[in-house]
């Protein structure tokens, strides 16, 4: 961090001072000689007021001082510091009580408008602290906003210790065992406050922002070895983080903290469930649907239409049920970061064709307009992941769209990129669900009423991130419809045949 107020500071100030009153003088010569009757001096405050509010009271009584001696150069004798007449001191007197009250009250606007830039800055920099908090999907991502905004705010690395689990922000500077041992010591006798804690050449300053689930929580500034030595430096960074500490605990963070422990345990419990409730689902349904299959091709039924039909009906439900106890498992692989990727290099339409035959089921009552190159391009994927994200996002565009309406799906290169666009004429989206709508267990206002998961956009964008291509949503808003892009990776054609070559 640099220090402020240096020797450096000062004499830019007093050249700035001087570039001020230079620039007047060399304007009052120019005056003087065509107005001879204009009062010089009295040009001489121009710069006091300037200086006062950039520089603060010193420099702007400095540009007083240096306007008197200047101004005395305008009365008889000429270009000489002498004043002759009784009225010229009177003048010079009165200058100086107007240049040393400009410079008080020049000051004191300067310091006033200061104080609000820095208080708009703190609300600006806490309302995007809260918005950030609010946005963090579990604990770890919520120290981690934590410890990245104080870094910003003190200019030091800062780690976020919450104690209770003895765990840091992601990225954060690593806390030596013997300051993460004698924080806990440090802290009940400086509340409010900050302490110091040396361990070998690292100097630390901590301070508490509360407590969650009856631990303290503290922040931990690393101090680089001339801030330490420096006692203004030092006592400057103490005051930050005093004060964003301070910060810290009127937003509630420890409160925070609680609740994302809280929904973090919830959300490991409901994950526990859905995964045993889809292992026990499985067995079942792989045995009735075993039996629809077998039903279906016995003679009676296949002869008799109505019956073949139902058992038809049955089966595709049967599979549609346990491509959701797949999503659910997939959820279950995302999670745990088990997802394997076989690249393959496949035709774009191949991958269409396979999804919106898997979709067929859910896609019979919409008209399905494909608009397909004559050459589609290839891409470099793994295709079952890809075929799957497909599959999630036509049966999203069936499920949120009136039956009749249409469903398309496009394919097309856009550089060194194979862009799948899914659009539908359905619910469409809110502006601030654009952001949200890929967030697992995510249901928006239009889909309270409609069955699902809310895992499949979620596990959508994941497959594709995991094959290396990524997916966009766009929407006019509610009621118009919303598209859906795949964006993979492209493979040229003649890579695919350069073994033949």
């Amino acid at each position: 961090m640099a220090k402020r107020g240096g020797a450096a500071d000062v004499w830019l100030h007093l050249l700035e001072v001087a570039a001020w009153c230079g620039g007047t003088a060399i304007l009052g010569f120019v005056l003087a000689l065509v107005l001879p009757f204009l009062s010089i001096t009295n040009l001489f405050l121009l710069p006091v007021v300037a200086v006062s509010l950039r520089l603060g009271l010193v420099p702007a009584l400095a540009a007083t001082a240096i306007g008197l001696l200047s101004g005395m150069l305008f009365y008889e004798p000429f270009l000489e510091i002498e004043v002759s007449e009784p009225r010229d001191v009177v003048d010079l007197v009165v200058f100086a009580v107007i240049g040393v009250t400009l410079s008080l009250l020049g000051d004191g606007l300067r310091r006033t408008t200061l104080a609000l830039r820095r208080r708009q800055d703190d609300l600006s920099s806490l309302y995007a602290l809260s918005h950030d908090m609010a946005r963090a999907a579990d604990r770890p991502a919520l120290l981690a906003v934590l410890a990245s905004h104080l870094s910003r705010t003190v200019d030091h690395p800062v780690a976020v210790l919450d104690l209770g689990s003895q765990s840091a922000a992601e990225g954060a500077p690593v806390l030596p065992e013997a300051v993460r041992a004698a924080v806990p010591e440090v802290l009940p006798a400086t509340e409010h406050e900050t302490a110091i804690i040396r361990s070998g050449a690292e100097v630390w300053v901590v301070a508490a922002i509360g407590q969650a689930s009856g631990q303290p929580l503290a922040v931990a500034a690393r101090l680089e070895e001339a801030d330490a030595a420096d006692g203004e430096a030092m006592a400057r960074i103490r005051s930050m983080l005093a004060d964003a500490a301070s910060s810290m605990e009127r937003l509630g963070v420890a409160h925070a903290l609680e609740q994302q422990q809280l929904r973090d345990k919830a959300e490991a419990v409901r994950n526990s469930l859905l995964d045993a409730a889809s292992h026990e689902l499985r067995t079942p349904l792989a045995t009735i649907l075993g039996t629809l299959t077998a039903l279906r091709q016995a003679p009676p039924v296949e002869q008799e239409g109505p019956l073949r039909d139902i058992a038809d009906l049955a089966a595709d439900e049967c599979r549609r049920l346990d491509r959701v106890i797949q999503t659910i498992l997939d959820a279950g692989r995302i999670r745990s970061g088990e997802i394997v990727v076989r690249p393959t290099v496949v035709e774009s339409a191949d991958l269409v064709d396979v999804a919106l035959r898997h979709s067929n089921l859910r896609l019979r009552d919409h008209t399905v307009v494909r608009q397909l190159p004559a050459d589609p391009p290839l891409v470099s994927v793994d295709p079952v992941l890809v075929e799957q994200a497909l599959v999630n996002i036509l049966e999203n565009a069936a499920k949120y769209s009136p039956a009749g309406s249409a469903v398309t799906v496009l394919v097309e290169a856009r550089g060194d990129k194979v862009a799948i666009a899914v659009t539908d004429q359905g619910a469409g989206l809110a502006p601030g669900e654009v952001d949200e709508i890929f967030g697992r267990f995510y249901r928006g206002d239009q889909g309270r009423t409609i069955a699902g998961s809310g895992l499949g956009l979620s596990i959508a964008r994941a497959f594709v991130d995991a094959s290396g291509g990524s997916i966009t949503v766009a929407s006019d808003g509610p009621g118009r419809g919303t598209t859906f892009t795949l964006l993979l990776p492209r493979q040229a054609a003649q890579d695919d045949h350069a073994d033949d070559l």
